[in-house]
């Protein structure tokens, strides 16, 4: 399946040029919330509070739990403020390995999010230049072979996987499965709009690229779910949560995949 994936990918990324972005349909801010919103994450307000609130109100809050590592303030899309991931510093897993790390962000409080059958998720993305093909930009995920089927099972992330491509990729029973995918190399140093919209009652996933249709796919999962750890359902923002707890410093998780760049606007 993937494979098959990552040609059309290649070949939309021929077809789409840059007219088609012309009609981009991106999210700007506005005077009215949107009351479909579920979590919204603007990146524009202090973040030395230890968080970057969801201002939709339904208190979907983003916790930097590595209070010494935040995330900073950099220029963002529309006139506002983006978060900057920056590398500081390595980590390590049980088997000897180095990781470049980052930052990352904790959505603790996943009520009204952690099952959904219909969702349109989307962000603004820049990657900075690196070599790892792991970054994740959101993480809800953790194999089911390794974290047990009936706790995991359809469990998500938004990110790279093992290409400089962004896709989105779910854990059904079955294995593996990169649902959508976006047809271009993620490495651009400036900003891009990711969004993919979830039908499950109706089999279909869409992918957007700056607001144009690249990619259509079934779903074949009756739902989609944050996973996190099996005691605490967490979604992972900038980094995979790799079955570790949101907390710092109290396992080695999370240690890998970690984001460098901007992001900006996140929206469920």
């Amino acid at each position: 399946m993937k494979n098959c994936l990552q040609l059309n990918l290649v070949f939309l990324g021929f077809l789409l040029n840059s007219a088609l972005l012309g009609d981009l349909k991106a999210q700007s801010p506005g005077s009215q919330p949107d009351p479909s919103l579920k979590l919204h994450l603007d990146f524009d307000e202090d973040f030395s509070i230890g968080k970057v609130p969801d201002v939709t109100g339904n208190g979907h809050d983003a916790i930097q739990f590595d209070l010494t590592n935040n995330i900073t303030q950099a220029d963002g899309i529309f006139g506002t403020k983006a978060g900057q991931w920056i590398y500081r510093f390595f980590q390590f897993d049980y088997s000897g390995h180095t990781y470049p790390a980052s930052q990352y962000l904790a959505v603790t409080n996943v009520s009204g999010i952690q099952y959904l059958t219909n969702a349109t998720i989307s962000l603004w993305a820049q990657f900075d230049a690196s070599n790892d093909n792991e970054m994740k930009l959101l993480s809800a995920y953790y194999d089911p072979l390794y974290a047990g089927q009936e706790q995991a099972t359809n469990c998500w992330f938004l990110g790279r996987n093992n290409l400089p491509y962004v896709y989105f990729t779910i854990y059904p029973a079955s294995g593996m499965r990169d649902i959508l995918g976006w047809p271009f190399d993620a490495g651009q140093t400036i900003f891009h709009f990711y969004t993919a919209t979830i039908d499950c009652p109706n089999n279909v996933a869409v992918a957007y690229y700056d607001g144009v249709t690249v990619f259509t796919n079934t779903l074949n999962v009756p739902w989609i779910r944050i996973y996190g750890t099996q005691n605490l359902p967490w979604l992972a923002i900038g980094t995979s949560a790799m079955d570790g707890t949101p907390q710092w410093g109290d396992d080695l998780f999370p240690n890998s995949m970690y984001f460098v760049g901007k992001m900006d606007d996140i929206r469920i």
